[in-house]
């Protein structure tokens, strides 16, 4: 009886011991197979990264191109508008032109007046000027 139960516990022992090492291999197979599914994510957490990173960087690109080009049409604007303006000014002078050649008499009054005021101007200017310096010493 004592060898009875010395030989069923000792079976048990042998099953507990069996049970434990099954139990160890499938905890190891669980283990590996949870490493390799995390060094899987890991790559394509890593290439996501990466991914967004182009991402990221082809938007700035992006918007960095897409700054360039509302600073040329603003450009091209005021290059539309400086040409409206030579061409309305060109239209002025040619009319004056055209007056003046049918008027050559009224021409040296015009011209001896716009001298005048031409004088006027360089004196006026002179006069700022002045007026300029003694304020910047007055400033000092």
């Amino acid at each position: 009886m004592i060898q009875n139960l010395s030989e069923k516990l000792q079976k048990m022992k042998m099953q507990e011991v069996y049970n434990m090492k099954s139990q160890n291999l499938s905890l190891g197979q669980e283990l590996n197979h949870l490493s390799f599914i995390i060094l899987r994510r890991e790559k394509l957490l890593a290439q996501l990264q990466n991914h967004l990173e182009l991402m990221l960087t082809e938007d700035d690109v992006n918007e960095r191109e897409k700054i360039k080009m509302e600073v040329t049409e603003a450009k091209l604007l005021r290059a539309q508008d400086n040409l409206n303006k030579v061409e309305v000014e060109k239209k002025r002078l040619e009319q004056i032109h055209i007056v003046c050649q049918r008027n050559p008499a009224k021409n040296q009054e015009w011209i001896r007046n716009l001298e005048g005021f031409v004088d006027s101007m360089r004196g006026l200017v002179r006069f700022e000027g002045e007026s300029i310096k003694k304020s910047d010493k007055e400033q000092r």
